[in-house]
């Protein structure tokens, strides 16, 4: 995966090329030590003109029976040519050193953004997943803890733009569902979304995060969105009912005569994914069925919580934080945590280790990074084994 480096780390690396190749160029330039000694004899040049030209010897310069004079070389002895040639691989030597230091940093950066693991002859890439960056808050308001009244009246834009999310999500396969302490999420808002979807998307998975030691976006589970809702309507089944009221209202939208019967499973995906209206009529109308205008008992207030004022409604939902998801039994132990900071040897091993879908890769803090799909790492490591093995065969004929 390409990334640009900073300007003045680039600019750095850029001054280091250049003083290595000017010093190089200067060893390489230096002449081996020589004696230069130009040996001629008044004689022999006399004789030469003598027995080869009649003129005058003033004139002889520019005739060709006249060689000038050349200068013999003398070379050093092998031991002063030898010691150039180790000062030269010396100062080599000690520019790759300096480099490798300069550059260790840059080249560990480079290779973990290209996203690939390397085990003897085959290298695999992390194949990583599109996530859905999903804004649940907008003018204002946030659908994760806005009231029904808002959801339809002022806030209704809020659910508009998330809707149009929705329904425009074909090509995401994750979403983060960040609970940090606990509070964030509700029950109630977390059955909604991950049914929705489940039914209007291409998402694989739900991947819950958690604030854990002091440290933010701890991975905790990645779990598909059928999975979440089923659970959660097990043990809260009013959700269910609210829900099956607000599919009926969004209907109404589309069909102008709804038949009777088979409206959840018949008509909820192709009204929702085509009409962004229907869905925030479904959203208003399943908020207004779980909250209530009336003060919950003392005994009831852990099952409901305040919608923000100054609506003064309560809804019938606990929190979710990551002892329910461990309650509910959504903690998914088929999912792989593994560590840019770990051997490719090690993250190979993982990978082959685990048996669910996915592969969570997290940074050398701890913090997630992104979903990888395991399946298709496998199939590249597949198309390599076998590919090898025919060559190999190939080279046995």
């Amino acid at each position: 995966m390409a990334s640009k480096l900073p300007a003045a780390t680039t600019l750095k690396y850029v001054l280091f090329a250049s003083i290595s190749v000017g010093l190089i160029s200067s060893v390489a330039a230096t002449p081996t030590s020589t004696q230069t000694t130009a040996q001629t004899t008044a004689q022999n040049t006399s004789s030469a003109r003598n027995s080869l030209c009649a003129g005058p010897a003033a004139l002889c310069v520019t005739c060709p029976c006249v060689t000038p004079p050349q200068p013999v070389q003398i070379p050093t002895s092998e031991a002063g040519s030898g010691s150039g040639q180790w000062i030269s691989t010396l100062i080599w030597a000690s520019l790759v050193l300096i480099a490798l230091g300069m550059f260790r940093a840059a080249l560990i950066g480079l290779a973990r953004r290209a996203e690939k693991i390397t085990y003897g002859d085959w290298s695999v890439d992390l194949a990583k997943l599109h996530e859905f960056d999903v804004s649940w808050a907008s003018g204002g308001y946030d659908v994760r803890t806005m009231a029904a009244m808002d959801a339809i009246d002022n806030g209704r834009q809020t659910v508009e733009h998330l809707t149009e999310q929705l329904t425009k999500s074909r090509d995401v396969e994750y979403v983060t569902i960040d609970l940090g302490t606990g509070g964030g999420w509700w029950v109630s808002r977390l059955y909604l979304f991950s049914r929705l979807l489940s039914e209007v998307s291409s998402v694989k998975a739900f991947v819950f995060l958690e604030r854990s030691s002091g440290k933010r976006r701890q991975f905790l589970t990645a779990v598909s969105p059928i999975e979440v809702w089923q659970t959660i309507e097990k043990r809260f089944s009013w959700y269910y009912s609210a829900y099956a009221i607000g599919v009926r209202a969004s209907t109404e939208v589309t069909f102008s005569d709804p038949p009777a019967g088979g409206i959840m499973q018949d008509y909820t995906e192709d009204s929702l994914r085509s009409n962004p209206q229907a869905m925030s009529k479904l959203i208003g109308r399943y908020l207004e069925c779980i909250q209530t205008p009336l003060k919950p008992t003392e005994a009831q207030q852990s099952n409901f919580q305040e919608v923000a004022p100054p609506n003064l409604v309560w809804e019938k939902t606990p929190l979710v934080d990551g002892d329910l998801i461990e309650e509910l039994g959504l903690r998914n132990e088929s999912v792989v945590e593994v560590a840019l900071g770990m051997s490719d040897e090690a993250i190979c091993q993982e990978v082959l280790k685990c048996e669910g879908a996915f592969v969570a890769i997290v940074g050398r803090d701890g913090r997630f990074k992104y979903l990888a799909n395991r399946e298709q790492m496998l199939e590249q490591a597949w198309k390599q084994c076998a590919k090898f093995a025919k060559s190999s065969g190939a080279d046995k004929t």
